[in-house]
């Protein structure tokens, strides 16, 4: 693994990570200011805003990354895919906050947080601008971390000044969506600066095309949510919002955890996608490697977090947060099953071209997340709902194993060559 590759996982992590520890920074005293009412009422807002961000991000992380991978550096073929993607993610932002409007009148339990919900719709208009696929497709990423971080870190002391009671729910969801909004400023402006592109007028051909291009993994991306936004939909209409609030706090620790594995894969993605396309043996070789030193890491980190289950509720949220314990001991285990999924699915379905298969498994895994959600989440509540996650992940990890076996692609053959 090379300097550039090294140096693009650690720019990233840091941008990941303060996605997942920033959270954590303010978590404790947002739960005690708002309660587990009203940050029951926030993690469901949020969670109805990963929808949106799902859908202008359609799946562009890994059509136009990959693309502008194997653009070769094309400066010209480059700037055409930015604009024709920009273009084509703010006409799906508009799109979007009409669809949550209407929605939001014609649900009654949408319509009680509907100001929550638009001043968490920042978030996604954040996320249209940061064109990241653009700085990962270059493996740029190492210029604009820095940057990422402090914009990040602007916000938490906004938190802790503006929320002071109860009623500060939608402040609180406008604060967490500047984060995104600060980001894609600092985003576009490092494009500018650092001339990765020219102007090139987007037109509708084009958008066609992109949107063509990523329907795939968009689709991906829309069976991932049927077992990650979707749990917490369904359970904040099964159970309310208190549950969610519980089921919520132990689920973002495994995400801050999980956030470790999440930068070595985005990395990683345009290096292998150019690997494959034009030595296919030598973007093996670096699968099978990463396969085990992964995976070996991801279990080390599952258990460390199942053993001291216990220990990090208590730290992090007190006593009071007893129900999140069993929570978290269950959702555990998700960073070493995503670890292998993620090899299976992103690294090597993908990269080789199988997207049709990699959506199927997805929206299968999705399917059977809904099917088993709804009883476990009506007789166990948050625990339930705990359990049919890591079922599901644990079904698609299983069903993409299936998968590359059946197409013959030499993952798993570690024969030392003589």
């Amino acid at each position: 693994m090379d300097t550039k590759v090294i140096k693009n996982i650690l720019s990233l992590f840091s941008i990941q990570g303060m996605n997942y520890v920033l959270p954590l920074l303010t978590l404790p005293y947002l739960v005690r200011v708002l309660g587990p009412l009203g940050y029951g009422h926030l993690s469901f807002s949020l969670a109805i805003i990963q929808y949106f961000l799902l859908l202008t991000q359609y799946g562009f992380n890994f059509s136009a990354t990959k693309r502008i991978a194997e653009s070769n550096g094309n400066k010209n073929d480059i700037s055409i895919i930015f604009f024709n993607v920009i273009y084509t993610k703010v006409f799906l932002c508009v799109a979007g906050f009409v669809i949550l409007l209407l929605t939001s009148l014609v649900s009654g339990q949408l319509h009680d947080i509907q100001i929550v919900l638009i001043a968490a719709y920042i978030m996604v208009i954040g996320d249209v601008i940061f064109p990241v696929w653009l700085f990962q497709g270059q493996e740029k990423m190492g210029r604009i971390a820095l940057s990422n971080i402090v914009a990040k870190f602007m916000t938490v002391p906004l938190i802790f000044i503006f929320v002071k009671t109860s009623n500060d729910i939608a402040l609180a969801a406008f604060i967490s969506g500047l984060t995104n909004l600060f980001s894609g400023l600092i985003g576009l402006y490092s494009v500018y600066k650092m001339g990765l592109i020219h102007w090139r007028k987007p037109n509708l051909n084009g958008i066609k095309h992109e949107l063509s291009e990523s329907w795939h993994y968009f689709l991906s991306s829309a069976a991932i949510s049927l077992y990650t936004a979707t749990t917490v939909v369904l359970l904040g209409f099964i159970c309310g919002p208190v549950v969610v609030g519980y089921f919520t706090a132990a689920d973002k620790i495994r995400q801050a955890v999980q956030g470790l594995i999440n930068p070595v894969s985005q990395a990683l993605y345009p290096r292998i996608s150019a690997l494959m396309k034009n030595n296919s043996v030598r973007a093996y070789t670096f699968l099978r490697k990463l396969l085990v030193i992964q995976g070996i890491g991801t279990l080390a980190v599952s258990v460390v977090l199942f053993v001291f289950s216990a220990d990090i509720i208590h730290l992090l949220y007190g006593h009071q947060f007893q129900q999140s314990i069993t929570v978290l001991s269950v959702l555990a285990w998700l960073p070493f099953i995503i670890g292998l999924s993620n090899i299976f699915g992103i690294q090597t379905l993908l990269t080789t071209g199988h997207k049709v298969i990699f959506s199927r498994v997805l929206l299968m895994g999705g399917i059977l997340n809904i099917i088993i959600l709804i009883p476990l989440a009506w007789y166990y509540s948050g625990v339930g709902a705990a359990i049919s996650v890591l079922s599901v992940e644990t079904a698609i990890v299983f069903m993409m194993f299936i998968a590359i076996r059946k197409l013959k692609l030499p993952l798993f053959i570690f024969k030392v060559q003589k």
